[in-house]
């Protein structure tokens, strides 16, 4: 139980120490929708976070736990493999947070959910739906399930799969879009604003993040249990153990009973 409690009180460590270098480097150079000072904006006067945030608790610290955990593995993946001569070394310190750092992600709950609102422009908006991340990160812009392009994500198509894997990425996908799908849900029951807005179906908006979660869970189990020939000799990071689905698998399920409970 004591090194339970130890693995997790280090994983928030890293965990507040990579926020708070997002915060302070983004503050001056992040711009637009995603900028710090409008997220803080965002906490501070948006009524409709101030409902999804009070709903939604249990998946903001489910957000949370899933980025430590990734901020832990993230530091001995690129410790690991500092010392290989693979190809891969360039990319190999790539955060999650850095590869999706201009659609909003970072590696706090309560920001995050400040980005998915105005990512989805209150929930107005299913336009800017990505149904398989796996894809962005480990195959050529275009592929048909990412529908970002390297203007908007430069690094896409550039991350190995066994990079992907054993940090768990997924876990941070999964992590979002259940906060997304809760929130949603949220402000549509506790909000008759919207009753007036022309064209918006709250089901069919839920729905489709719904379908997100689903089909990004779906192609990261496939991903990371499937690997490719050259990529299977490859999930074992350089000193370590295999990632893999064994990851996937438990952060899944670390998630859905902390969110379900």
């Amino acid at each position: 139980m004591s090194s339970n409690i130890t693995a997790a009180a280090a994983a928030e460590a890293c965990r507040v120490v990579a926020f708070t270098e997002w915060v302070t480097s983004n503050s001056t150079s992040l711009q637009g929708e995603f900028a710090v000072e409008k997220l803080q904006s965002i906490q501070q006067t948006n009524e409709l976070f101030a409902i999804a945030e009070a709903k939604c608790e249990g998946y903001i610290k489910a957000y949370n736990i899933a980025a430590g955990r990734t901020c832990i593995l993230q530091q001995q993946w690129s410790s690991s493999s500092s010392s290989s001569s693979s190809d891969d070394n360039l990319t190999n310190n790539v955060t999650y947070t850095e590869f999706w750092e201009g659609e909003g992600a970072n590696m706090d709950g309560s920001y995050t959910l400040a980005a998915i609102l105005a990512y989805t422009d209150d929930f107005t908006s299913i336009a800017k739906l990505n149904l398989c991340a796996n894809d962005c990160y480990v195959s050529e812009a275009g592929e048909p399930g990412c529908l970002f392009g390297q203007s908007v994500i430069p690094l896409i198509g550039q991350i190995s799969q066994s990079h992907v894997c054993s940090v768990d990425w997924s876990g941070m996908d999964n992590a979002w879009n259940e906060l997304q799908v809760c929130a949603a849900r949220a402000v549509f029951n506790s909000n008759n604003h919207y009753d007036d807005i022309e064209n918006v179906n709250q089901d069919a908006m839920v729905n489709s993040y719904q379908e997100q979660r689903d089909k990004a869970v779906a192609c990261a189990i496939k991903a990371c249990s499937n690997p490719t020939k050259s990529e299977s000799t490859r999930l074992t990071p350089p000193g370590g153990r295999r990632g893999g689905v064994v990851i996937i698998a438990s952060t899944l399920m670390m998630l859905f009973l902390l969110t379900h409970t």
